[in-house]
């Protein structure tokens, strides 16, 4: 399997798998509209990072075989983020919008996390 593929696939794991704590934690809190906002910026940001993934991965293919790629979708990505916060702010009663920023920022920081911890482990198995 492609080296990028399998990290994509990882951090979908990871995410699913905290995306659906969220949707727990939403139904049976008493904290719902905080972990509805959790839930809805995680999607967000699932959806974010998987787009920019495909985009970052046809670019590659693109500069590799000498065409040239326009762009990588920052405009869309933007445009997710937006619509996320706007549906927290429509609608207040049920969704929290402290839980959706923290949601939407929550997937870059385990890319991030990831990203640190597979280049430390391949510093370690390099020395």
């Amino acid at each position: 399997m492609n080296p990028i593929l399998h990290k994509i696939k990882r951090m979908m794991t990871i995410l699913i798998s905290t995306f659906i704590a969220s949707i727990l934690a939403w139904f049976f809190s008493s904290f719902s509209p905080f972990f509805a906002g959790v839930a809805l910026g995680l999607w967000m940001g699932m959806i974010s990072s998987v787009y920019t993934a495909f985009k970052v991965y046809k670019f590659g293919e693109a500069i590799a075989s000498g065409r040239g790629r326009a762009g990588i979708g920052t405009g869309i990505r933007i445009g997710l983020a937006l619509l996320g916060a706007f549906i927290a702010i429509r609608f207040p009663e049920y969704i929290n919008v402290i839980g959706y920023a923290i949601g939407l920022f929550t997937t870059q920081v385990f890319v991030l996390g990831d990203a640190i911890i597979n280049e430390l482990s391949e510093q370690k198995k390099g020395s």
